[in-house]
């Protein structure tokens, strides 16, 4: 059995996916974790198998055509494709997405700790188009590489998680997070809830409302800020999308009601810009709160930090804040797989805490919309 499933969902959709395939020749430790790719086309008009059906690639790659019906639908193209995959995690990413070569090492580290978990990653938003060969040398990775002095190109919950938590466990509704351009879910959970509900037909919100579901069941959410994937450009229809979203929403509503226990027009302004609204889904912390700040530099005082974690979370009404100024150990998913505490823990990576000195000039407006 193989370890990773990649499925990619696409329509008219050619020349990204192309580039997108091709990254993934490149990933490293392929061998080892035995991984395949899943294509699968939503009925796409523009010769999307003959275009890449000669690309030379070092992994298994498997097409599936649907016809265009009625039903079609992200949805559907996703649940297909979760049919075929041998793999025991399924990783979902769009076919505009291109994946950097330590992509499989990062999520392997993950699922070595813990098998039961949905996987969430970034995305950076690329300003122009690409050439393959930047996709083939590298250079596209050293030249569009995560740096809070281009917001612009930034992924919106980066934003999100520096004043919130990298912990998706001190986040109140976490799964708001979890998107199809970087998501990884085990197969059996998956099957579990009957993946994708395939009556969310337009645009949007059909991979919030999976990893609800998963999340209700139980299915622990994590955040990794380490699995950051290249967005292409490309043009979009921001009418269109506005209108999906808001019949997504009503959908979703009528559902899953009262899950924010907030006014039904706040839940679809949440949903058309998540990045300016996400406060709406997040419960404030408590006025005069006694805050501990706790910052990680030394190495071989890991076990002693997570005994003290654990320790001062024990406690009700604390602020407690780790700054992880070393990056490189499990830190980051221990700390969300300890859960719910008393008062539960708040985590910072330092390499994506942003600045003091650019706080003031970041407003709400860069903080981005709901896309994918």
């Amino acid at each position: 059995m193989k370890k990773y499933s990649f499925v990619i969902g696409t329509y008219n959709n050619k020349l990204q996916l192309k580039n997108s395939l091709i990254a993934l020749n490149y990933l490293e430790g392929s061998m080892k974790y035995n991984f395949e790719v899943i294509v699968v086309d939503d009925g796409s008009n523009d010769n999307t198998k003959d275009y890449i059906k000669d690309l030379n690639v070092n992994y298994e790659l498997r097409y599936f055509y649907l016809e265009r019906c009625a039903s079609s639908c992200r949805s559907r193209a996703k649940n297909y494709g979760i049919k075929m995959v041998e793999g025991e995690f399924v990783i979902f990413i769009d076919a505009d997405i291109i994946v950097n070569k330590d992509y499989l090492i990062e999520v392997d580290k993950c699922y070595s700790i813990d098998n039961n978990i949905m996987l969430a990653g970034f995305r950076m938003m690329l300003p122009q188009s690409i050439s393959s060969e930047m996709v083939q040398d590298g250079s596209v990775f050293e030249k569009y590489s995560f740096a809070w002095e281009r917001p612009e190109q930034c992924d919106f919950r980066y934003f999100i998680f520096n004043d919130l938590s990298y912990n998706a466990s001190a986040i109140q509704f976490p799964f708001l997070y979890g998107h199809n351009f970087n998501l990884i879910i085990p197969k059996s959970w998956l099957d579990k809830v009957n993946g994708f509900d395939e009556e969310f037909k337009a645009y949007g919100l059909e991979d919030i409302e999976l990893c609800y579901r998963l999340w209700k069941c139980g299915l622990k959410f994590i955040i990794s800020n380490k699995l950051e994937v290249l967005h292409q450009f490309h043009g979009s229809d921001e009418e269109s999308r506005i209108a999906g979203v808001i019949e997504n929403t009503r959908l979703f509503l009528q559902k899953h009601s009262n899950i924010f226990n907030v006014q039904e027009e706040k839940v679809y302004e949440l949903f058309k810009s998540l990045g300016h609204n996400y406060k709406y889904a997040q419960k404030p912390l408590p006025e005069n709160i006694n805050r501990i700040v706790i910052d990680f530099i030394n190495p071989n005082s890991l076990e002693n930090l997570k005994e003290t974690i654990i320790l001062l979370t024990e406690v009700e009404d604390r602020d407690i804040v780790v700054n992880d100024y070393l990056e490189n150990t499990d830190l980051d998913i221990w700390i969300q797989l300890i859960g719910k505490r008393a008062s539960t823990p708040r985590y910072y990576p330092i390499s994506k805490k942003l600045p003091w000195s650019l706080m003031r000039r970041y407003s709400r407006e860069d903080m981005g919309t709901l896309k994918s």
